[in-house]
């Protein structure tokens, strides 16, 4: 993606979305609040689309990425201009070489890579018992073999987190996958190299994530990624269903069909992006989002 280059030190940040569905409202609070955070400080914001799951990706899930920014006024400085310039020049699928390079330089700095064949389902029967240290793959010194084995970190029992935290295994992630089964780079690794990259110095995510963050702090001691080591991170509520449920793409919101932006406006989202940037300070540098008005 290129690194923000800065004369001096600056709020560097990005927006997120996976495109494995479409947008939901959470997902449109999000994308405000950062975008509110960066341009109240006058730093840099990067767009940057995670397509590193080519199996639930699709173009109509990109192109409702531009389409939910362009409805929400928010406009960034790295990155791509529209669908068609994302897959030429910024698309993160393309760049699996790049990451494996990145991972076998982090496996000679010491980053404790194991493969594991265990399934989805294996893990899942685990995680109602006691987790850490239980991988049956662990130490047996099997290798990396696409449609085998998957890349694996085995995190600490307690590691710096966020503003200084201390997680422990009981209330974040124990292991965390870096290397698909299919032979390409997982979410947390593909990134925390783009982070790096960047200069990613801000991260504002869902309380949700927070485990996340923790662990891919873990990762970035072995990249060379001290901005993000020591980056803000804000972890704001998140925006529940009617129901008090998670949204995801997969819910009410998700991935049948776009927001309905004729019933949910800006002010809506406005509203709900105040109160959740309320706890960290963070409020509409403008004044206001631009008048509502259908997109496309």
């Amino acid at each position: 993606m290129g690194r923000a280059t800065v004369g001096s030190p600056t709020t560097v940040s990005r927006l997120a979305p996976t495109p494995s569905g479409f947008l939901h409202v959470g997902n449109a609070v999000n994308l405000v609040l950062t975008s509110w955070y960066v341009r109240s400080r006058g730093g840099v914001l990067a767009l940057r689309i995670d397509d590193m799951d080519p199996q639930r990706v699709r173009r109509e899930y990109i192109e409702d990425v531009f389409e939910v920014l362009d409805w929400l006024g928010i406009t960034w400085d790295i990155g791509p201009s529209g669908v068609d310039d994302f897959r030429r020049n910024y698309s993160l699928a393309a760049r699996t070489d790049y990451y494996r390079t990145e991972l076998s330089n982090a496996v000679r700095a010491g980053l404790p890579l194991y493969a594991c064949r265990c399934s989805r389902s294996d893990v899942a029967r685990r995680a109602s018992g006691d987790r850490y240290g239980t991988d049956p793959c662990l130490g047996v010194g099997l290798r990396l073999s696409p449609d085998e084995t998957a890349g694996k970190v085995l995190l600490p029992l307690a590691r710096p987190g966020p503003s200084g935290m201390v997680t422990s295994a009981d209330d974040a992630l124990t292991e965390v996958v870096v290397w698909r089964r299919e032979g390409s780079p997982a979410y947390h690794w593909a990134s925390i190299i783009e982070d790096r990259d960047l200069g990613t110095n801000a991260v504002v995510r869902g309380v949700d994530l927070q485990p996340s963050t923790a662990a891919q702090i873990f990762l970035a001691g072995f990249v060379g990624a001290e901005a993000f080591s020591t980056a803000r991170f804000i972890h704001h509520d998140l925006v529940l269903a009617p129901d008090g449920s998670k949204l995801s793409k997969s819910t009410l919101a998700g991935n049948s069909s776009p927001m309905d932006r004729d019933h949910v406006t800006r002010a809506l989202i406005r509203s709900l992006a105040q109160e959740s940037g309320a706890a960290w300070g963070i409020s509409d540098p403008t004044g206001g989002l631009p008048p509502d008005h259908r997109s496309g």
